[in-house]
């Protein structure tokens, strides 16, 4: 793991050399420039705090499944490994939607931004939905993979099918809330993340897989279910301009820094 992040780090700085001609210096590992920090912080802070809950949320769940036995939690785990190369494609949609509805909120394109996200949901969907579907017909095989006991397997094929229902739900978080962070609207995402993660993944967790009985099915239906509600909030939020309000501001700030680095001599611009 620390390999993978010292090679990721390295790939960014030679990206940041080749596309955008951008060289750290050395004073830049250990120099903070809080006025250009703020600014990210407004979004950064927000959305770390969304992941310390999900994370939060998820140990809670695995805990739950710890507890039914250590068939179930590495049939939990199995399943997970092959669920997350599900969700490498939603991911990189996403990412790549936030850069670039970032770049137009900045040049005030707010249609092309809006038409960007719907169009970047069809492709989620698309993408996300058919790696579920093959990963859900493919189980037997993969799964014996990792293990040749019957129950895990099987027990695997039903999440896999779970995750079928819930790979939608999750694209449209992967996708607008990585939006929503762009045009500057990070903190409605926490709040209605937060509440959902706690009441329905963490609690319908409890609900459907211990208290009712329904064991990891009921807690792989609570993921789905946290994944559309949060979900269908998000998409609520963008489709009703709820982030219009920020992307205007967001703009303004943009410009008005814009501004302030055309008054620098071009000789000063590359140190601030």
């Amino acid at each position: 793991m620390a390999l993978s992040r010292a090679f990721g780090v390295a790939l960014h700085l030679w990206l940041w050399r080749w596309r955008l001609e951008l060289v750290p210096k050395r004073r830049d590992w250990w120099r903070l420039r809080w006025q250009r920090l703020a600014p990210m912080l407004h979004i950064g802070l927000p959305s770390a705090a969304e992941n310390v809950a999900y994370r939060l949320a998820l140990m809670f769940t695995i805990a739950l499944v710890a507890r039914m036995g250590a068939g179930e939690l590495a049939t939990h785990t199995y399943t997970m490994q092959l669920m997350y190369f599900v969700l490498l494609s939603g991911l990189a949609i996403g990412f790549a939607s936030e850069i670039l509805v970032g770049h137009m909120v900045g040049a005030a394109a707010l249609h092309e931004a809006n038409h960007l996200v719907g169009k970047s949901l069809v492709w989620g969907l698309a993408v996300s939905t058919s790696l579920a579907l093959v990963a859900a017909l493919t189980a037997r095989w993969t799964m014996s993979l990792f293990t040749h006991d019957p129950h895990v397997i099987e027990t695997a094929q039903t999440l896999l099918w779970i995750t079928v229902l819930l790979e939608p739900g999750r694209t449209f978080n992967l996708v607008v809330i990585n939006a929503l962070r762009a045009t500057g609207d990070a903190r409605f995402p926490v709040a209605a993340g937060v509440l959902s993660m706690i009441v329905v993944m963490a609690g319908g967790a409890w609900l459907l897989g211990v208290h009712w009985g329904f064991g990891l099915a009921g807690v792989w239906f609570a993921y789905a279910a946290d994944e559309w509600l949060r979900g269908l909030m998000m998409a609520a939020r963008w489709y009703r301009r709820g982030w219009v309000p920020h992307a205007r501001a967001t703009h303004w700030r943009v410009s008005a820094k814009r501004r302030q680095l055309q008054d620098v001599p071009a000789t000063w611009q590359n140190t601030l």
